[in-house]
């Protein structure tokens, strides 16, 4: 509007009639309105297609975002079960440790058992030559052949 107001002002120090200059001016400006509706028309679709395409993109851009985030909810989940995993396997090997050290003395302590034992029957063994020997040596009926004798019980 300020433009053709300018136009028309121009047009009239120039001594052409204002009254007509504004008239054909506006008659040009109907005439051309299709193409201008037209125009507009285009420019609108332009502009809601590429709003459309940003929506697209935008929606694009949250699906990977939400598959991303899922992904790393996966893994978050899968570390949190290796770790009650690992928890209890150390709890088990804490277990076994318990269970073989008990077996490992339960082991020693028959091997000392068996130790003590063979120890006691070697004793009651060495005792029973001794009184034997004793028994021999302190008979009525021993000779002093036999005393001296090396082969002497």
């Amino acid at each position: 509007a300020g433009l053709i107001n300018a136009y028309v002002q121009l047009a009239g120090e120039l001594g052409h009639d204002v009254v007509s200059v504004r008239a054909r001016l506006d008659a040009m400006y109907e005439r051309h309105r299709p193409v201008r509706d037209k125009n507009v028309e285009h420019w609108n679709r332009l502009a809601m297609h590429r709003e459309e395409r940003l929506q697209l993109r935008i929606r694009g851009a949250e699906l990977r975002e939400g598959r991303r985030m899922a992904k790393e909810d996966r893994l978050s989940r899968w570390l949190r079960r290796q770790g009650a995993r690992e928890e209890r396997r150390m709890h088990e090997v804490g277990r076994l440790m318990v269970q073989w050290t008990a077996m490992e003395a339960a082991a020693a302590a028959s091997a000392a058992k068996a130790e003590a034992l063979k120890f006691q029957l070697e004793q009651r063994r060495l005792k029973e030559e001794r009184a034997a020997r004793w028994r021999w040596m302190h008979r009525r009926d021993i000779t002093i052949g036999e005393l001296l004798s090396k082969d002497s019980v």
